[in-house]
């Protein structure tokens, strides 16, 4: 008669913790595995707070603003953002599931109601009258290497700097757009709009029609 190996007995070792943050930064599609406690990044009126940890992978927006010492929670509206996901809403009494939906960060105003503004044609809540332009690029995803302006109907757009703020007021809607920074370079009479402030002259000539090889003396 053979012999019946014996079953193999596996035992699942469950991560001690995880810093949703991190995770998402590192691997934006893995899915977030069960653990013994999370941390967490939240923002509360004048910047980010140091991270938490909370041992439910499902809490409530209760259990995360109380998390952070935002009493009573109930006089607080809670905004996240989800891994590659649009800045939401959660009612204090709603569950999260922070594995599935990955909450890069955490955001806290003491407020009743929120306000609004539009970014590259998509509208986001705010819960503060003022946000800054770097807020702007990270709930908005703008990239880096974009130059931001305020839309304007009676005046050119107004550039702004990462260190701006824009004021937001339930009267209008503010909108934002961010663009590739432009040169413009005139070759010959012939003007180009390049998206780098420096070029190879031969490359230029060849952009403006011009044939590179005929001898030119650029000046």
């Amino acid at each position: 008669a053979g012999m019946v190996p014996p079953h193999e007995h596996r035992t699942q070792v469950m991560t001690d913790i995880i810093d949703i943050e991190d995770w998402v930064r590192d691997q934006p599609n893995a899915q977030i595995p069960d653990a013994k406690n999370y941390r967490l990044r939240l923002w509360g009126g004048d910047g980010f707070d140091e991270k938490r940890s909370l041992s439910d992978a499902e809490p409530t927006g209760r259990q995360i603003l109380e998390a952070f010492g935002r009493f009573p929670a109930d006089e607080h509206v809670l905004l996240y953002l989800p891994r590659n996901g649009k800045l939401e809403e959660i009612n204090i009494d709603e569950a999260l599931d922070l594995r599935t939906r990955g909450p890069e960060r955490f955001f806290a105003f003491k407020t009743d109601r929120l306000l609004n503004f539009v970014a590259n044609g998509r509208r986001f809540s705010w819960g503060a009258p003022t946000i800054s332009v770097a807020l702007i690029r990270l709930v908005a995803r703008m990239p880096d290497d974009e130059t931001l302006f305020l839309e304007r109907a009676d005046a050119p757009d107004k550039e702004l700097a990462d260190s701006d703020s824009v004021r937001l007021s339930g009267k209008g809607l503010e909108r934002l757009v961010s663009r590739q920074p432009s040169w413009k370079l005139d070759v010959q009479g012939v003007l180009l709009t390049l998206t780098t402030p420096v070029v190879v002259v031969k490359d230029a000539l060849a952009q403006a029609g011009f044939d590179p090889s005929k001898g030119w003396i650029a000046i």
